[in-house]
């Protein structure tokens, strides 16, 4: 009943079970469909499959793909974020937006940050390379953040993207040395 319990700390399982056993049956079926791995298996991932990825094409259809995966565990950090998108990119008019890198632990400072002009190198192209990131730390947790309309495709603004709704997450490997 979250029109009287948004927190939902009010517990109805037990006055509603057919509607319980109803929604269990929907909530598997939609994980099945969903690709969302089986809680059962007690096996590290290295990827959280389906997490965001349709989040991020909600601000950015034409995005086809990113490296680091959104989600993916165990990386190992070689410097560089990628963006591959059906269209070509433009940075006409985007002065002031940017792309930034966030360590999870801190969530205020920028541990990179971007804001490509004309000039840059993935302009007029389908793929956006930031080669330029600092050394990450090992088995850390990062988060991306982008402006509204940081960049173009296909004549439209990407949609802005926050840690919330709309994500893009990665986690380095514990073996990592952080090296470019």
């Amino acid at each position: 009943d979250l029109r009287n319990d948004r927190g939902e700390t009010n517990d109805l399982a037990g006055n509603h079970p057919d509607r319980l056993v109803s929604w269990i049956k929907k909530w598997h079926a939609f994980a099945e469909s969903s690709d969302v791995p089986d809680d059962t298996v007690n096996v590290p991932l290295d990827r959280q499959a389906g997490w965001g990825w349709h989040r991020l094409q909600m601000v950015c259809p034409a995005l086809t793909s990113v490296s680091p995966g959104n989600g993916d565990n165990n990386v190992e950090w070689h410097g560089s974020l990628q963006l591959k998108f059906n269209f070509p990119v433009d940075f006409a008019k985007t002065t002031g937006k940017r792309i930034s890198l966030y360590e999870v632990s801190d969530e205020s400072t920028p541990v990179w940050q971007a804001d490509p002009d004309e000039s840059h190198v993935s302009q007029g192209k389908t793929e956006i390379l930031f080669d330029n990131l600092p050394p990450l730390k090992p088995d850390c947790h990062y988060f991306l953040l982008w402006d509204h309309g940081w960049a173009f495709v296909n004549e439209r603004p990407i949609g802005g993207l926050n840690d919330g709704a709309y994500w893009w997450r990665f986690r380095t490997s514990p073996l990592s040395n952080g090296a470019n």
